[in-house]
C-alpha cells in the first residue's frame, strides 16, 4: 500500500502522525499540508482507490463519471464514512483529519468541509432524514474541530444542521499554496485568457459548473472587438462543445491535462484568468494569484472571500435567479437544483454581459492587469493572507488544541 509522507526536520520522538483520510484522490490542499506541515506534526495518506483494490486510470474513471449521477440519491459520502469503520487508520496515528468524513471508530479526530450537503452525505440535494448522523457525529468529544475554509461554508453549515455544542467547534483555515518562483512576462501583442478550471479531465460537465459556456459566449462577442485576444480552456469539454470550439482558431483546448512545470510556464505566459464559476474552487484563484494573474469570477458561493474586487480581479455580479447558490450554497431540493441547472446552463445574456464587460475592462488596461495580479500575490507571499506561514499558524492551533482536548 502506498503512503505519501512528509518529512519535516524535527525529531521523530517531537512529530506527532496526522492521518489525511479521503473518499477519492488526495485534493491538492491537503498535499500542499503533507509537503508544508506545521512545525510539529508529519502528515499522511492512502489513496482510497487502492485501499479498495481498483487500479488501472479506466476503471477509475468509470467510478468519477458514474459518482455525480448517483449522488442523486444516495449519499455516497455517508456510504464512504461507514465503510471507513473497517478501514483503520495505520499503527501510530495520534489524529485523523478527514475531507468531509464522519469518522465512525471513535477515535481523536478533525473533519474539514466544503459544504454542508455534499461534504458530509455526498449528495446535490438535502435529504434531511440524514441530518441526525451529521449532528450526532459532529457533538461527539473525539470530533475536535470542523473546519472552514471559507465564510459561505459556515453559514451553511449553521443554516442546515442544529449543531449545538458543535458549533463551537467550528475553525477557520485560511487557503494556501506554496509561492512559486516569479518570472518575467516577455512583452507580446497578444492579450491571452485563461480558463484555470481543473487538472482532472474525467468529469465534462464540470465545464459548466466553472463557467467555461459563458465565458465561451462572452469570448465570440469580445473577438469582434478586438483581434489581438485569446483563450486557452484548461478543463475537459463536452462532446456538444468539442466542435464548436475546434472551429475557433483563437480558442484552445489541450487534449490531456496540462501539469507541473507546462502549467507554471503556461500561466506565466497568460495574461488574465477568467473563472466565473459557480462553485469555489480551493486553489485555483490561488494559482492564478501566484502567477500574478487577474482573476474575473462570479460572486457567486465564497467567490468574493477570495478574490477581492478591484483589489485581486473583478466581481461579475449574478443574477437574481441563483440567489440559492449566492449565500450558503445550500441546495434544499430537486426542483430548486432543476431550476439552478437551467438558468446556469441557458444563455444567460446578463451574466454573458457582466463578463465580457469585466474582461473588456482588463484586455484595455495593462497596468490595471498588472496592479491586480501584483496584488494577488502578495497575498501569497510569506504573511499574507493565503501563505503557507499563516494557514500553518492557524492549523498548528487547531491541531495542538485537538492534542490536548
Amino acid at each position: 500500500m502506498r503512503f505519501v509522507m512528509s518529512e519535516p526536520k524535527e525529531s521523530q520522538q517531537a512529530i506527532r502522525q496526522v492521518y489525511l483520510e479521503t473518499s477519492g484522490r488526495l485534493h491538492s490542499s491537503f498535499r500542499s499540508i503533507i509537503t508544508y506541515p506545521p512545525q510539529g506534526y508529519r502528515f499522511f495518506s492512502r489513496d482510497y482507490y487502492d485501499i479498495l483494490g481498483i487500479r488501472g486510470i479506466k476503471n477509475r474513471q468509470a467510478i468519477a463519471s458514474i459518482a455525480p449521477r448517483v449522488s442523486n440519491v444516495i449519499p455516497l459520502k455517508l456510504a464512504r464514512s461507514l465503510l471507513g469503520y473497517f478501514s483503520k487508520p495505520p499503527a501510530g496515528t495520534d489524529l485523523v483529519l478527514t475531507s468531509g468524513l464522519i469518522d465512525f471508530r471513535r477515535e481523536r479526530w478533525i473533519v474539514a468541509a466544503e459544504d454542508a450537503i455534499n461534504s458530509f452525505l455526498g449528495l446535490r440535494t438535502d435529504i434531511r432524514l440524514y441530518h441526525p448522523v451529521v449532528e450526532k457525529a459532529l457533538e461527539l468529544d473525539n470530533c475536535k474541530a470542523v473546519i472552514y475554509c471559507f465564510d459561505a461554508t459556515k453559514r451553511s453549515l449553521t443554516n442546515t444542521y442544529n449543531l449545538g455544542r458543535a458549533r463551537s467547534k467550528l475553525r477557520h483555515l485560511p487557503l494556501a499554496v506554496p509561492l512559486v518562483k516569479e518570472k518575467k512576462r516577455s512583452a507580446k501583442k497578444t492579450v491571452d485568457i485563461v480558463l484555470l478550471g481543473s487538472a482532472n479531465f474525467r468529469i465534462p460537465s464540470w465545464f459548466y459548473a466553472k463557467g467555461g459556456h459563458l465565458l465561451v459566449k462572452a469570448f465570440l462577442n469580445l473577438k469582434k472587438e478586438f483581434d489581438n485576444i485569446s483563450l486557452t480552456m484548461l478543463n475537459s469539454v463536452p462532446s456538444d462543445y468539442a466542435s464548436i470550439l475546434k472551429s475557433e482558431p483563437r480558442i484552445f483546448v489541450p487534449g490531456t491535462p496540462v501539469l507541473g512545470e507546462d502549467l507554471n510556464n503556461l500561466l506565466w505566459h497568460m495574461d488574465i484568468c477568467a473563472l466565473p464559476t459557480i462553485v469555489t474552487p480551493w486553489t485555483a484563484f490561488l494559482d492564478a494569484m501566484n502567477r500574478e494573474l487577474p482573476i474575473v469570477t462570479t460572486a457567486c458561493h465564497a467567490n468574493k472571500e477570495v478574490v477581492q474586487h478591484n483589489e485581486t480581479g473583478l466581481i461579475v455580479d449574478v443574477p437574481p435567479e441563483l440567489d440559492l447558490i449566492v449565500d450558503n450554497f445550500e441546495i434544499p431540493n430537486r426542483k430548486a437544483l432543476t431550476r439552478i441547472d437551467k438558468v446556469w446552463l441557458k444563455d444567460n445574456e446578463p451574466l454573458v454581459r457582466g463578463i465580457a464587460d469585466s474582461l473588456r475592462v482588463l484586455i484595455k488596461d495593462e497596468l490595471l492587469r498588472r496592479r491586480l495580479g501584483e496584488n494577488g500575490r502578495k497575498r501569497l507571499e510569506p504573511g499574507g493572507r493565503f501563505s503557507i506561514e499563516t494557514r500553518n499558524l492557524v492549523l498548528k492551533d487547531i491541531l495542538d488544541r485537538a492534542m490536548a482536548g
